[in-house]
């Protein structure tokens, strides 16, 4: 995998998701190892006022992901191994690829137009679902 510098923007929606200032924030991404390396000189460049944040959030590779990643990642990521961290595997974006590709049989002799609206509406109730639960979830 080719690591790309990242945008500012994408930076700024990151720090603008972690606006609170005495909750530990941890952050979990694919490449996290690579991706926080000079994230605090991207903020202190394009976003001097965000940096406080920046410099407060910790970062994690998701369970899955840090398997591929050498030894040291895993012992300075996993989120096992991170102090104050509760267990959870950092993958819920992935939970929904199995559903999502069965799919795939269904759309595949479908023109561009029916195809598109038929993932669409899948994706929506996809989201629908996961959002009226969410309250759910989070009391148990």
């Amino acid at each position: 995998m080719e690591l790309k510098q990242h945008q500012p923007t994408e930076s700024f929606q990151v720090a603008l998701q972690f606006e609170v200032d005495d909750i530990d924030q941890v952050t979990t991404y694919d490449i996290a190892c690579e991706y926080f390396i000079h994230l605090e000189a991207r903020f202190e460049k394009s976003f001097p006022d965000l940096l406080p944040i920046v410099k407060q959030m910790r970062w994690g590779v998701p369970a899955l992901h840090v398997q591929g990643h050498q030894d040291s990642c895993t012992y300075l990521f996993r989120t096992a191994y991170m102090e104050c961290v509760g267990h959870f595997h950092g993958e819920t974006a992935e939970q929904y690829w199995p559903e999502a590709n069965q799919l795939g049989p269904h759309v595949r002799q479908m023109n561009n137009g029916h195809r598109q609206d038929t993932m669409i509406t899948h994706h929506g109730d996809w989201n629908h679902k996961k959002t009226m639960g969410i309250g759910e979830r989070l009391t148990s």
